[in-house]
């Protein structure tokens, strides 16, 4: 929702009813019984700092898609989604616009101008009918410069009636028109110049939104793959100071970018549902310097996988902190199996000693797959908690010479006991930590 735009969100699924209450999910507490609940601070924290981040500003966006809602009502019709999963795909920024909206719109300088916010094109779903106030302002919009993407094809009517012909004739006749298939829409709009990043490959699953603020940029980025993560490198068309913000543990990075006079390339890397925040200021902000910390390098670093007996205790959302029976597991390995625990909700908590032989100048460790919520103890000093992937924390100074102890406790939903009949044959994720667990160390 955030990198489309929805920055208001109010947390709802709270019931006083005994649970389950099949009327009210998700359940956020639950009657105490959601193990994940103890976490729920961290999520809103996150969208509260991001929604503030996305507030007060301006939506930079290239094209308009037309919201046509009489369509559906005046004959056949594109579903306009279509036209915008395709601009979504090859990272073009739009907005869906409703007609009346686009009737008292303005155009300058071929620009259609809503509420501060500026397209360089309207992009229009095919529609057997549009209303009579629509197909004439789209006419003055092409006599100012506006250019019209029709896909799929022109209309053919008005919505009221007949009479349409001398508007249509103008419509399909000018050069300022477009006809485009579904297929070709967002190739045709980056011939033209209607775009304003370049991604190094096809990433189908990449989605971006960028927000203009008065003292800089912001420029969010999310894997939308479900389990798949995705490399690339971005060409930003902008300089100067960049940022990045990690808005769930809030922490600014000074980056040291690829920065030249026409603009920025970032190299991209995301897991599967991972976002980052990329801030632009064009002058050096001292406000954000000071909160800033250097970018980690780990250019020389070693990578070992840290195995060997893992002592495992489970505990459910009512017993938490208090586990019961351990067992040992010679590796890693999906809990919910027939044989080991397929209907636990709860907690599992994992540990593990390692030895580091020289200390570093900075560790992370990462845990690799985890379902779904983790929080990490070295030595019994708390390293941070992550309610997503990636599961990668910063250990530096948790770490001693010699033995260290390893804990790492992994929180799963209620979705394990609690199948519905809409639920209960679809494939689920794996419970517990599948790994593989690894400390990275630069000495």
């Amino acid at each position: 929702m955030l990198v489309r735009g929805v920055n208001y969100f109010v947390p709802h699924a709270f019931s006083p009813k005994p649970f389950p209450d099949p009327d009210c999910p998700p359940h956020f507490y639950a009657d105490g019984k959601d193990p994940q609940f103890r976490y729920m601070h961290i999520l809103m924290q996150y969208m509260n700092r991001m929604s503030h981040l996305l507030t007060d500003g301006i939506h930079i966006a290239q094209a308009a898609i037309l919201y046509h809602a009489e369509a559906e009502w005046s004959g056949d019709y594109m579903l306009f989604q279509k036209p915008a999963r395709e601009l979504t795909q090859h990272q073009i920024e739009f907005d869906i616009v409703p007609a009346d909206t686009l009737v008292d719109a303005i155009v300058t300088d071929g620009q259609l101008v809503v509420n501060s916010e500026c397209f360089a094109c309207v992009v229009i779903p095919y529609a057997e009918a549009l209303p009579y106030s629509l197909l004439t302002a789209l006419g003055d919009g092409l006599d100012q410069g506006l250019r019209v993407f029709f896909v799929g094809g022109f209309p053919e009517r008005f919505s009221e009636g007949s009479g349409a012909e001398t508007v249509l004739d103008k419509i399909r006749q000018h050069k300022n028109s477009r006809l485009v298939s579904l297929e070709t829409i967002a190739e045709k709009l980056r011939d033209e110049g209607i775009y304003e990043i370049n991604v190094s490959d096809h990433q189908p699953y990449l989605r971006y939104y960028h927000y203009q603020q008065a003292d800089g940029d912001v420029f969010m980025f999310f894997n939308e793959h479900p389990y798949e993560s995705m490399t690339s490198s971005i060409d930003i068309p902008l300089s100067g100071n960049v940022y990045e913000y990690d808005a769930l543990t809030n922490q600014l990075v000074q980056l040291d970018s690829g920065v030249h006079p026409a603009g920025t390339t970032l190299s991209l890397t995301l897991s599967a549902y991972e976002s980052k925040v990329f801030i632009f200021n064009s002058r050096l902000d001292e406000k954000l310097v000071s909160m800033s910390t250097p970018k980690t390098n780990l250019s020389d670093a070693t990578t070992t996988i840290i195995e060997g007996k893992w002592k495992v205790s489970l505990a459910s959302a009512e017993q938490y902190p208090h586990f019961g029976e351990q067992i040992e597991l010679k590796e890693l390995v999906n809990l919910a199996t027939p044989d080991l625990y397929p209907e636990f909700v709860g907690t599992m908590r994992y540990q593990i000693d390692f030895e580091v032989t020289a200390m570093p100048k900075q560790a992370r460790l990462a845990l690799g797959q985890a379902y779904e919520v983790a929080e990490v103890w070295i030595n019994g000093h708390s390293v941070g908690s992550r309610i997503c992937p990636p599961y990668d924390f910063d250990v530096t100074k948790a770490l001693v010479p010699g033995i260290n102890t390893l804990v790492i406790e992994v929180t799963n939903t209620l979705v394990k006991e609690q199948a519905d009949f809409l639920s209960q044959y679809l494939l689920q994720e794996p419970t517990g930590l599948i790994g593989p667990v690894q400390l990275t160390m630069q000495p």
